[in-house]
């Protein structure tokens, strides 16, 4: 994916990023997960979501610098 696209609303440019996730240990570059979301249990209470590392693709974010549309890419290929 190029590092520099035309917003599709406004023609402004937009600037690639990428959307931060909250860890325990700090931050974490976001990824999609194909399918719905399933809910994990350790001794019946909740203990976060199911996952398969193979299935998650890091989330590009592209940003318009006029307007702030923000769209959010999965690469593929490009696993975490």
């Amino acid at each position: 994916m190029d590092k520099r696209t035309r917003c599709p609303d406004c023609d402004a440019d937009m600037e690639a990023g990428f959307v931060p996730d909250l860890t325990h240990g700090g931050y974490d570059q976001a990824r999609w997960h194909r399918g719905e979301p399933t809910q994990k249990t350790f001794l019946g209470l909740a203990a976060g979501m199911a996952v398969s590392k193979e299935s998650m693709m890091p989330i590009r974010a592209m940003r318009c610098v006029s307007c702030g549309l923000v769209r959010l890419y999965a690469i593929p290929g490009r696993r975490k």
